[in-house]
């Protein structure tokens, strides 16, 4: 089992949902019942270590359609390649603010670990600070 993952939801951040499911959990654990069985590794990471040591990867991106653009990404093997990826997965990079600007081959590297860093821990990040 993968394990479960917040998805960011404006009406539950207003309504204070994941404050309550939080302190809900907490008060589980103070009081020796069990533990989030039910998150992924990277969420369980996300709260028990600090955010900098986390690197995830395409695989905790949980959106299919989002993972495969960023798949296409990565098995670019050329520039013109690369640059046809970025170019079907714009609406994608700039939803995560991603510069899809692509002059050199080197540009990979830094547009997939822009786009995986937002679609896997900052898309999330509003939820957890609750």
């Amino acid at each position: 089992m993968l394990g479960m993952i917040l998805s960011l939801k404006f009406a539950a951040l207003e309504d204070h949902l994941y404050l309550y499911v939080g302190q809900i959990i907490a008060l589980s654990l103070i009081h020796g019942g069990p533990g989030p069985h039910f998150m992924s590794p990277m969420m369980f990471d996300m709260l028990a270590k600090t955010q900098n040591s986390i690197v995830p990867s395409i695989e905790d991106i949980h959106s299919a359609d989002i993972k495969e653009a960023i798949l296409k990404i990565s098995l670019a093997s050329d520039l013109d390649t690369l640059q046809d990826a970025v170019c079907q997965a714009s609406i994608v990079l700039e939803a995560a603010g991603s510069s899809p600007l692509v002059t050199s081959f080197g540009d990979k590297a830094r547009i997939i670990k822009e786009t995986v860093q937002h679609f896997a821990i900052d898309n999330i990040i509003l939820p957890l600070q609750q």
